[in-house]
C-alpha cells in the first residue's frame, strides 16, 4: 500500500510542481512613480486592473512618488526580477532624469527588462490669453524681438516642459527665460496670471483652460495633430525641423526577469491596450495608445535617454 502511494505521489509530482511554478501564483505590484489622482496614476489603475482580470491576479498599485520618478523607479530596478514588481516607467524617469542626474541610482536601459510602450502624449505649447501672437511663427518672431523678455514656466529643473522649452531656444534660436516651479499647477497658475508667458503642458492638464479662454493653444508637440486638438499644427508643420517630444508611459520590470515572463506581461498589455473599451478609455485621457514588442519598446527607451542627454548638453542643463 505505502509503495502504491509512493507511486502515485512521484506520477503527480510534476503537476504539483508545475501548478507551483505556474505564473503568476500571488499579487503583483506595479510601482507608479507619481501621486495619485494625476494621469499617470489613471494610467496605472486602468491597464493594472485589465492586466490583473487576464492574468488571475490582483496587480496593487503602489504610488511612490519623490525625485521626479527616480525614487519609485530605483525601487523597482533593485525588486527581485520574480515578475510580481512592475513599474509604470516613463519619460521622467527614463529620460530626462538620466541627462541631469549625474549619481542616477539605476541605468535607465540596462538595469530593466523593458515590456511593453503603452502610450505617448504629446505636449501643448501654450500661452497668456492677451499674448500678442496667435501661432507658432507669430511667437517665433515676437521671442527673436524681445529676446530675453518672455518667461517659460514649468514643473521644475529637468521636467518635460523645461526640456521642450530649452530644445525650442535652440531649435528656434531664440532666447526665452526658464522660470521653474515646484509642479504643474503653480506654473499654471502664475500663466493665467500673467507672471510667465508660456508653458509646454499635456493636453489633458490644458484643456480646460483652453477651452474657457484662460490661455491660448499655438502648437502641439506630436509627430501628427492630436485628436484632442485636430484644428492645431505640429510644430513639424509650422516649420520647427525635428521638433517632436512627448510624455510617454510604458511597463517595465527588473532586469533578470525571465524572457518567458517578459513575453507572458507583453502578450496581455497588447492584448488590454487594442482591446476597443480599454483603449477607448485611455484615449480620453489625451494619450496615443502604442503597443509594442520588448525588442522595439527596449530601443525606444534607449533613443529617448540619447535624445535627453543630447538636448542637455545643447542648452546646457543641470540640476542646479
Amino acid at each position: 500500500m505505502a509503495h502504491r502511494l509512493a507511486t502515485i505521489l512521484l506520477l503527480l509530482l510534476p503537476s504539483i510542481v508545475a501548478a507551483q511554478s505556474a505564473y503568476p501564483n500571488k499579487p503583483l505590484r506595479l510601482i507608479v512613480t507619481f501621486t495619485a489622482g494625476g494621469t499617470a496614476d489613471l494610467l496605472g489603475r486602468i491597464t493594472g486592473q485589465e492586466l490583473g482580470a487576464r492574468l488571475g491576479q490582483t496587480v496593487v498599485i503602489d504610488n511612490k512618488a519623490g525625485a521626479g520618478g527616480v525614487l519609485g523607479a530605483d525601487l523597482a530596478a533593485k525588486a527581485a526580477p520574480d515578475g510580481y514588481t512592475l513599474l509604470l516607467s516613463n519619460s521622467a524617469a527614463h529620460g530626462s532624469a538620466t541627462a541631469i542626474n549625474k549619481n542616477l541610482p539605476y541605468d535607465a536601459v540596462r538595469d530593466f527588462a523593458h515590456v511593453s510602450l503603452i502610450c505617448v502624449m504629446p505636449q501643448t505649447f501654450v500661452v497668456h490669453k492677451d499674448f500678442p501672437a496667435t501661432s507658432l511663427e507669430g511667437f517665433i518672431n515676437e521671442a527673436k524681438r524681445t529676446p530675453g523678455k518672455i518667461n517659460f514656466g514649468t514643473a521644475g529643473i529637468g521636467s518635460m516642459g523645461h526640456f521642450a522649452g530649452e530644445l525650442l531656444k535652440v531649435s528656434a534660436g531664440i532666447d526665452i527665460r526658464h522660470i521653474a516651479y515646484k509642479g504643474t499647477a503653480p506654473a499654471n497658475i502664475d500663466l493665467i496670471a500673467n507672471r510667465v508667458q508660456v508653458m509646454f503642458q499635456n493636453g489633458p492638464e490644458a484643456q480646460t483652460h483652453i477651452r474657457v479662454g484662460s490661455i491660448k493653444l499655438l502648437a502641439v508637440t506630436g509627430e501628427k495633430r492630436s485628436p484632442q486638438f485636430p484644428d492645431t499644427p505640429t510644430f513639424l508643420e509650422a516649420g520647427v525641423a525635428g521638433f517632436v517630444t512627448y510624455t510617454w508611459y510604458g511597463l517595465s520590470a527588473p532586469r533578470g526577469t525571465s524572457a518567458a515572463i517578459v513575453a507572458t506581461l507583453n502578450k496581455h498589455m497588447n492584448s488590454l491596450l487594442n482591446q476597443p473599451a480599454t483603449h477607448k478609455r485611455l484615449t480620453e485621457l489625451g494619450v496615443e495608445v502604442r503597443a509594442t514588442p520588448p525588442d522595439i519598446f527596449e530601443r525606444f527607451v534607449a533613443s529617448e535617454v540619447k535624445k535627453f542627454q543630447d538636448v542637455a548638453r545643447r542648452a546646457k542643463i543641470s540640476a542646479e
